[in-house]
């Protein structure tokens, strides 16, 4: 399970790709070893060579609900001195006390903060105040891994051990012929071409439906998926994946907030959250103090759903879409 405020220290890593020079080499987590003798972990490093010297910047995060206080700067303030940073940032949701505002002046410690700020505040690049998002899903019933005839009747016995009773949407039973990754079925449902009857679908009501994933060249080379067996891959010629086709469509608020130090801020963020069961995934806008805009598509845990997120501006006394 994710440590608390990970989300957080992920999206600052994020900004500070989006600030950092081409040459800046952003980690998130970073384990640096300290003049202690111990493994220190940061929650943000930037690395960069200025000539002949190599600077460490660090970053540590608080997603708290109240301001944070002196006691995190001073153990900042060791941590720095510890691994020997350059530079060390504490980055705050909810802002700091005065007592840690001054240490963190004495200290030499940047202050920072994420605040979320009202429409009227900033955001005339982006007049939105919700988005639709469109999830595809399919709740797979059956499924048939189809092995070619050709194939020798104890490598086919083989591979059936291999699947049989295994034929869960996310049990890796198969490998991609080009590297050998593990795929899934749910996997392999991400991957094929959506059939054109599921944009028509009305949101909320499944219908069944069959879907027929086949390689797009015959080509023995071409990339596709096999069985793996003691006996080496066996190249499978279609897969056949019965279920529920669904589509919903969710009304979701825009978020904002401004990623900024005492006097300077750095980078304006209006993003949406999507979830479906426990995961999520983030589609973010970010406009910088030149000018530029950036979309950042984060889906940490390679959710098993499809989502469309469509920014698209929603009258006051337009009805919100529904799903579940």
């Amino acid at each position: 399970m994710p440590k608390a405020g990970r989300g957080l220290e992920e999206l600052v890593a994020t900004l500070e790709e989006i600030l950092a020079d081409s040459a800046v080499e952003v980690r998130s987590p970073d384990h640096i070893d300290g003049k202690s003798g111990s493994s220190r972990e940061v929650d943000v490093s930037l690395r960069a060579r200025v000539g002949s010297v190599e600077v460490l910047v660090i970053l540590e995060c608080r997603d708290r609900g109240r301001s944070q206080d002196i006691e995190w700067i001073d153990q900042l303030i060791g941590k720095r001195d510890d691994v020997g940073a350059s530079k060390a940032v504490a980055v705050s949701r909810a802002g700091f006390t005065s007592g840690a505002q001054k240490r963190a002046e004495q200290g030499a410690i940047e202050l920072r903060t994420l605040d979320s700020v009202t429409r009227e505040t900033v955001w005339g690049w982006v007049g939105v105040e919700f988005a639709t998002a469109t999830v595809r899903q399919f709740d797979i019933k059956r499924a048939q891994i189809c092995i070619p005839t050709a194939v020798p009747e104890k490598i086919r016995l083989a591979a059936q051990r291999v699947i049989s009773g295994k034929l869960q949407i996310d049990a890796p039973i198969l490998v991609r012929t080009t590297d050998e990754t593990p795929v899934s079925l749910g996997d392999v449902w991400r991957e094929a071409p959506k059939p054109a009857e599921l944009d028509s679908l009305t949101p909320g009501i499944p219908k069944r439906g069959t879907l027929h994933v086949v390689p797009g060249d015959p080509d023995e080379s071409s990339a596709w998926y096999a069985i793996p067996t003691e006996f080496g891959q066996v190249r499978i010629s279609e897969i056949v994946l019965t279920g529920d086709f669904r589509i919903d469509q969710r009304r979701i608020p825009v978020s904002r907030s401004v990623y900024r130090s005492a006097d300077t801020s750095f980078v304006e963020i209006a993003h949406v959250d999507v979830r479906h069961k426990q995961e999520v995934v983030r589609m973010g806008l970010h406009s910088t103090l030149d000018g530029s805009k950036v979309v950042v598509i984060d889906n940490p845990g390679g959710v098993a759903f499809q989502a469309d997120l469509l920014f698209k501006v929603i009258d006051e006394g337009e009805s919100p879409v529904h799903g579940n």
